[in-house]
């Protein structure tokens, strides 16, 4: 495998560009940064495809305000799949309604046939409250 930092810097990378697409709405970049094959669980446990996940942003079901990633760590599991874990506070607004709210994550990354890497897996899980999480 080649150099796991390098490897794991450019996952984060394309996570950033990810945010940047979804915080302006960007369909059309969004559609290069998520794999054909992806399947992205919000915290709440609905399931999307890359279709639907694109047309809940298309029509502005959910617009994203804000994103704020802690505790990030990438494990680069081979040349062509990283695996991204962290925390992640996001503001925004669903049937017009503002949101704020806080979850764990787990996403899955590939890049094949040399194209740029693309977020195949997304599951998020809500987090648990500061009191609950101080006794771990």
């Amino acid at each position: 495998m080649g150099d796991p930092d390098r490897l794991g810097a450019l996952v984060l990378a394309r996570e950033a560009e990810r945010q940047r697409c979804l915080l302006a709405t960007d369909v059309l970049g969004l559609e290069e940064i998520l794999h054909p094959d992806l399947t992205y669980i919000h915290a709440s446990g609905k399931r999307e495809t890359r279709d639907t996940l694109l047309s809940t942003i298309r029509v502005g079901r959910i617009v994203y305000r804000h994103f704020d990633l802690f505790a990030i760590r990438c494990l680069p599991v081979s040349e062509c799949t990283a695996i991204l874990t962290g925390g992640l506070r996001t503001q925004f607004l669903i049937c017009d309604e503002s949101k704020l709210f806080e979850q764990e994550f787990t996403s899955v990354w590939t890049s094949q046939d040399q194209r740029p890497w693309q977020l195949i897996s997304w599951q998020g899980t809500p987090s648990l409250p500061a009191a609950l999480t101080a006794r771990r």
